[in-house]
């Protein structure tokens, strides 16, 4: 499913969508809120109460690319398992 619609996701972007890995980020210590803007507008993200953090679609796209092996990756509470 992610593979189709993220071909093109520049290197910067997933590096920038590794870090909502760990977790909950304050808005104010985003790297960049026009990445985070992106990676938001292209559903790899969720956003609340001034927080960002990754849901099932970034995880899905993260493994896909082989950055992460999903199996195995630290096991985030923060993660929103729900498409």
């Amino acid at each position: 499913m992610a593979e189709l619609m993220y071909e093109n996701l520049n290197r910067d972007l997933e590096k920038a969508l590794v870090d909502y890995m760990f977790g909950p980020i304050w808005d104010g210590n985003v790297n960049s809120k026009h990445q985070r803007d992106q990676l938001y507008d292209l559903g790899l993200i969720h956003r609340g109460c001034g927080f960002q953090w990754i849901n099932a679609c970034g995880i899905e796209y993260l493994n896909e690319r082989g950055i992460i092996n999903q199996d195995t990756w630290r096991k985030n509470p923060f993660v929103s398992r729900k498409v």
